[in-house]
């Protein structure tokens, strides 16, 4: 029986609204913009940048890098197994989920949430910009 509920509550804590993540925020990019999460770890500052280049047969392409290591992800929003990835930080293996939300044809911008485990992750803030379309 226990095996039952731990399997039925399962998906909420991989979900992100269970409690299990410490920190939710929600992003908007337009193609080739990078996104900025600085990870502190117990000895130095990391960074992990990701960016989404392609968006075709509603799979969204993301280009993700964390310690020197790039990463590549084809993210589908219909598909719960394959709308995010998680990415290990830090030596207590604790990680950051990126979930693709949802994408906006008419202003070709992806929306995504960046959950964190730990107070020790920081999603930057990115700075204003006047476009000169």
């Amino acid at each position: 029986m226990s095996r039952l509920l731990f399997l039925a509550l399962l998906p909420l804590f991989l979900s992100g609204k269970g409690g299990f993540w410490k920190q939710e925020v929600e992003v908007s990019l337009k193609k080739d913009e990078f996104q900025e999460v600085k990870v502190f770890d117990q000895i130095r500052e990391k960074q992990l940048f990701f960016r989404w280049t392609l968006y075709i047969n509603d799979g969204l392409v993301v280009i993700a890098h964390y310690d020197r290591y790039p990463h590549q992800y084809v993210l589908y929003k219909q598909d719960y197994r394959r709308d995010s990835f998680r990415i290990r930080i830090g030596r207590k293996r604790e990680e950051v989920l990126i979930q693709f939300k949802d994408f906006n044809i008419e202003k070709k911008k992806a929306e995504f949430v960046v959950y964190t485990q730990s107070r020790n992750v920081e999603v930057v803030e990115k700075e204003l910009s006047v476009d000169s379309e």
